[in-house]
C-alpha cells in the first residue's frame, strides 16, 4: 500500500478537531483561514480512508479498569490478538516487543466484572500462556488530550475559547445511550443524522449530546493513523516512584510532548504510560529527560508497540487505518 502522507492543512485540520471535535466547518474555517467547504471535503476524504476519526466514549474514571500484560503460546500471538477483538471489556489491544506480547486496556462496569473477565475469560482463553493484571487506581492523563502541535499558539487559544452548547445535565437514559452509540461510530455525526438513524427528533438528540458533554458522561477524542502523524513510534513505559509523589510527577510527565496517557496502577509498577515518539532514537532521549528532570523515578520496563489492532473500540488494520468497530464498555451511557 502506498505510504500515507498528510500535508500541512491535513495536520492542522486534525489538530483543530483534537481540540474541538464537533466544531462547525464554518468556525474551523475562520480559525484556519480556509474555506469551510474545503475543510469538509478534506475531512470526508481523511475519515473515509480511515486515516483519522472522532470517537465518543464514556469517562474511564466512572468504571473499573486495568492494564493487562499477556504472554501468548508460541506461534499463536496473532490468533490471540484476533480472538480478543470482540470482547467488550477490551478497549485497546497493543502487540508489543519486549517482555510481554500484548498490553491490553481492559474496562468493565465494576471491579467485580473486571476481575471476573480476567479470571473466567482471559485466563482460560486459548493461546494464553500467562496473564499479569494491574488494576488502575487513577487516570492521571488521557490520550484524548494529546495534540499534533500543527497549529500556532493563537489558533489553539481561539479554539479552546469556543463555547460548547450547554443543556441541563441529568442522569443518562436509554435514549442517551442510543445517542452515545451513534457518537461512538462517528463523533461528528450531526443531530439530524443521528435522529434519522435512531428514529428520533433532532432537537431531542441535540439536547442529549449537549447534556452528556456538559456532564462529562461522554467524551470525544480525535485519533489519527500513527504512521503519518509525524510521531510513528509508540511505546509503553512502566515506572516505579514514591507513592506520595505520584500525582505531582504524573502532571510533570504529561507536559512532555511525547506522553499520551498516564495511569496509576497497583502491582510491581505504580505508573504505566503510553508515548508517541518521532524515532526509535528518541526512546533514549526521553528516558534521559525523565531521569534528569524527575529524580526518584525509576523506569522499570518498556515495550515498543509493533501493531495496535483495537484502539478504544476502533478496529485498525495492519497499517493503522480504521477498519471497523467493536463496542466496548466505554461506548455506552449508563442509564
Amino acid at each position: 500500500m502506498q505510504e500515507t502522507v498528510f500535508d500541512e492543512l491535513d495536520l492542522m485540520l486534525i489538530n483543530a478537531l483534537q481540540i474541538q471535535p464537533r466544531a462547525s466547518w464554518a468556525a474551523l474555517g475562520r480559525v484556519l483561514g480556509v474555506d469551510p467547504v474545503t475543510l469538509g471535503r478534506r475531512w470526508e476524504r481523511i475519515s473515509n480512508e480511515g486515516l483519522a476519526w472522532v470517537t465518543g466514549y464514556t469517562d474511564a474514571k466512572l468504571q473499573a479498569g486495568a492494564i493487562v500484560e499477556v504472554e501468548a503460546m508460541p506461534g499463536k500471538l496473532m490468533n490471540l490478538a484476533e480472538a480478543l477483538l470482540p470482547d467488550p471489556e477490551v478497549a485497546t489491544v497493543d502487540i508489543t516487543a519486549g517482555s510481554r506480547d500484548l498490553v491490553l486496556s481492559v474496562i468493565a462496569p465494576t471491579s467485580e466484572a473486571l476481575y471476573r473477565y480476567v479470571l473466567e475469560r482471559l485466563e482460560r482463553l486459548d493461546f494464553v500462556a500467562k496473564v499479569y493484571s494491574y488494576p488502575i487506581s487513577d487516570v492521571l492523563a488521557e490520550a484524548s488530550q494529546w495534540r499534533l502541535r500543527a497549529l500556532d499558539t493563537k489558533q489553539v487559544e481561539t479554539l479552546r475559547a469556543f463555547k460548547p452548547e450547554t443543556a441541563r445535565t441529568r442522569r443518562p437514559t436509554e435514549f442517551d445511550a442510543a445517542v452515545a452509540k451513534e457518537l461512538f461510530h462517528n463523533g461528528r455525526a450531526t443531530a439530524k443524522e443521528i435522529a434519522t438513524s435512531i428514529g428520533a427528533n433532532p432537537r431531542k438528540v441535540r439536547e442529549s449530546i449537549a447534556s452528556q458533554l456538559s456532564a462529562g458522561t461522554i467524551r470525544l477524542r480525535t485519533d489519527v493513523i500513527r504512521s503519518a502523524s509525524g510521531w510513528p513510534v509508540n511505546a509503553w513505559y512502566f515506572l516505579s516512584l514514591p507513592a506520595a509523589q505520584a500525582e505531582r510527577i504524573a502532571r510533570q510527565l504529561s507536559r512532555l510532548d511525547e506522553i499520551r496517557s498516564v495511569v496509576s496502577i497497583v502491582g510491581r509498577y505504580n505508573i504505566a504510560m503510553t508515548v508517541w515518539m518521532r524515532t526509535l532514537k528518541d526512546i533514549s532521549r526521553l528516558e534521559a529527560a525523565i531521569e534528569e528532570q524527575l529524580p526518584g523515578v525509576r523506569i522499570t520496563d518498556r515495550s515498543v508497540v509493533m501493531r495496535t489492532t483495537k484502539l478504544v473500540g476502533t478496529l485498525l488494520d495492519e497499517n493503522g487505518r480504521r477498519r471497523g468497530y467493536r463496542a466496548t464498555h466505554l461506548q455506552a451511557a449508563k442509564p
